[in-house]
């Protein structure tokens, strides 16, 4: 069971997860295709990875071909076995987030403006730190692989229980990129480690030029699957407050 955030307020400080709901979105087999050091790229804060993989700005040079689902801000790479959530505030019908589930380990991502002049996550990071500790979690900051990360204990739905959380900021040209891993992974396991890098190293934000406010949630979108493909055969295969309802893609 993959453990969700959700969001009421569409702010790049709100770092709080909340209850958690399973839904499985499964893209179709004809759908369009449309982590140490840092490296920094001009002015911007733009960081990735110590091997320079993404995740990428769709407006540079340097994405790579690859199968991805067209989520409005975020190209969504495929990746096998995995499912993919998505978090749905029905009244507004906004998409808040997005969350990969696959071997026990959930990573949820979301994407928020930033100003052209400098990354943010370095502004955001204290707020979320302040967010985890006023719901009496634990809390480590260390250096990941993309740059600066936090290491939280929070509390679990179940008296007694502790819930491990591994947040990741990504700065990129006018954008955040905020990633909150759950499950095996952010408690070390090699193979959900492997889960967020397959994700992270190959997901494509397009930022858009329409203006948004530094720290608002760029918009979602809901994919559309090309139904007449034939679908692929369905792989196997979460901290307080009521949040949006969850939809399903067929």
């Amino acid at each position: 069971m993959g453990l969700f955030w959700h969001r009421k307020h569409k702010d790049a400080t709100e770092g709080t997860p909340e209850a958690p709901q399973d839904v499985v979105s499964e893209p179709a087999e004809g759908e369009d295709i449309a982590a140490g050091g840092v490296a920094p790229a001009a002015s911007t804060g733009y960081t990735r990875g110590q091997d320079g993989l993404g995740p990428y700005d769709a407006d540079s040079d340097d994405v790579p071909e690859a199968r991805r689902i067209d989520a409005g801000a975020l190209q969504l790479p495929y990746v096998e076995e995995a499912r993919i959530q998505f978090s749905v505030m029905q009244q507004q019908g906004t998409v808040m987030g997005v969350v990969y589930s696959k071997g026990g380990t959930s990573v949820q991502l979301q994407v928020f403006a930033a100003p052209k002049s400098h990354g943010i996550w370095d502004e955001i990071r204290p707020a979320v730190i302040t967010s985890i500790v006023s719901q009496h979690g634990h809390f480590d900051e260390v250096d990941g692989h993309y740059g600066k990360e936090v290491d939280a204990s929070m509390v679990g739905p179940s008296k007694g229980v502790r819930v491990p959380v591994r947040f990741i900021g990504i700065d990129g040209p006018r954008w955040l990129l905020r990633a909150a891993m759950t499950g095996a992974g952010a408690q070390g396991a090699q193979d959900g480690i492997d889960f967020l890098h397959e994700i992270l190293d190959n997901l494509v934000v397009s930022r858009g030029q329409t203006p948004h406010p530094p720290r608002e949630l760029l918009p979602l979108r809901l994919p559309q699957p090309d139904r007449t493909a034939p679908r692929p055969e369905r792989p196997s295969i979460e901290l307080p407050k009521r949040g949006p309802e969850i939809q399903e893609i067929h």
